[in-house]
């Protein structure tokens, strides 16, 4: 027989040892917390956005996009760009948030308590030739104060009419603003022809489900090709390539024009600068002198008006001119792009000619739309200071906070009537 010490000692060596359930319930606990933590933790590291599919490369023309590195392709998220033009020693990072657009991160549906703006365009709306803090909406919005007004920048580099109608069709549903600025410059008009799928949304977008796993939700997207959004800012990378890239067209044989400087072209070949910039004259020549008639905006505007009126949000037109129009300052700098060289006397006759503002100011007539017109405010104030960049010929920051306080002062007319 067990002697009475070594019976009270099994016992309490029995009372010690954990029974299999509460050894089950540990380890169930133990599991429990480190997949909270792993789904905390990459909910931190990949934040996917609410909607899939809605990104700026869906409304990025062919030339920046089909032809982008394979990266590219799979959209943009959470990155930095790089916009140069290295002979006038002009760089700026423009950061791209969740969606690819420039900007922060905002929510799809907009908050109760302010009110959301969008701003339609291209580079010079996305905010090319200066920080992120001095693009149009960011300045826009600061002027009336951000605890009131969501401005978001829904610019994209190189697009044009097409494009326009796509984004306002789907954002303007999507993201439900109380006003849409679009924003139209000089190299848009004329437009190209209307084309075939003008009218096929690029949606519908799928939301993203909030209790799926972020993991399993991070390996779908990486295994279908989609991109994989990090928390972590990528890049700089360069918005142009360097030759050899099907999206730089100097890559091949081609023959620069007669007059073309060499600094320049060095850096368009290496994408420290806009490689379509080669006789910016020669083409700016033939979209100022068109007939106003034969400009085509029209079909264009109608559906983006037609979009506004159906969603209940405002709709205005902006226009902004070409910076040799409003001062003999950029001639030279234009004239070492290339081509046929321009002097001041036809310059100040091309200049007089307004047939674009004309067009765009009988259309906004015709739909009931604002039109603000920047020509003469550029016109004035560039007698005492420069608002754009010589060769690269986007606003510098004083040209974006110009168009930025004309907007702010269009919406401020409109709300006190």
């Amino acid at each position: 027989m067990k002697s009475l010490s070594e019976s009270v000692q099994v016992a309490r060596l029995a009372r010690r040892s954990p029974s299999a359930v509460r050894k089950l319930q540990f380890l169930a606990i133990l599991i429990g917390f480190l997949v909270a933590a792993q789904e905390c933790l990459f909910r931190v590291v990949f934040p996917l956005p609410e909607v899939s599919g809605f990104n700026r490369i869906q409304y990025t023309p062919l030339v920046f996009g089909e032809q982008l590195s394979p990266t590219s392709r799979r959209g943009l998220s959470n990155t930095r760009t790089r916009w140069m033009c290295e002979p006038e020693g002009m760089s700026f990072d423009q950061t791209l948030n969740i969606y690819g657009f420039r900007g922060p991160d905002f929510a799809i549906a907009p908050a109760a308590d302010r009110q959301r703006v969008l701003f339609i365009g291209d580079s010079f709306t996305e905010g090319c030739g200066t920080d992120d803090a001095h693009t149009i909406p960011r300045l826009f919005q600061k002027g009336l104060g951000k605890d009131h007004i969501e401005a978001i920048n829904l610019g994209v580099g190189g697009a044009n009419f097409p494009e326009y109608v796509r984004m306002a069709r789907d954002t303007v549903s999507l993201l439900r603003p109380c006003h849409v600025f679009l924003t139209v410059c000089s190299n848009d008009l004329p437009t190209p022809g209307v084309p075939d799928d003008i009218d096929r949304p690029v949606g519908p977008f799928s939301r993203q489900s909030a209790v799926t796993p972020r993991a399993l939700d991070v390996t779908r997207r990486a295994i279908s090709g989609q991109g994989v959004p990090t928390r972590f800012l990528r890049g700089p990378w360069p918005f142009f390539e360097a030759v050899p890239a099907k999206s730089n067209p100097w890559s091949g044989d081609r023959v620069p024009v007669a007059g073309l400087d060499g600094e320049v072209l060095s850096s368009m070949k290496r994408g420290t600068m806009n490689p379509w910039l080669e006789a910016t004259w020669d083409n700016y020549e033939k979209y100022l002198r068109q007939d106003s008639e034969s400009l085509g905006a029209g079909p264009y505007l109608t559906r983006i008006a037609e979009q506004c009126r159906l969603a209940g949000c405002g709709l205005t037109l902006v226009y902004i001119p070409w910076h040799v129009m409003v001062s003999p300052e950029y001639t030279a700098a234009t004239n070492r792009l290339g081509g046929r060289p321009l002097d001041e006397a036809t310059r100040h006759e091309v200049a007089s000619i307004r047939n674009q503002q004309r067009h765009l100011r009988i259309e906004a007539d015709r739909l009931g739309i604002s039109f603000v017109d920047t020509t003469d405010a550029f016109i004035a104030a560039e007698k005492t200071r420069r608002m754009f960049w010589a060769l690269d010929g986007h606003c510098n920051e004083a040209g974006y906070r110009l168009i930025a306080d004309l907007c702010r002062d269009q919406w401020l007319r409109a709300a006190d009537r």
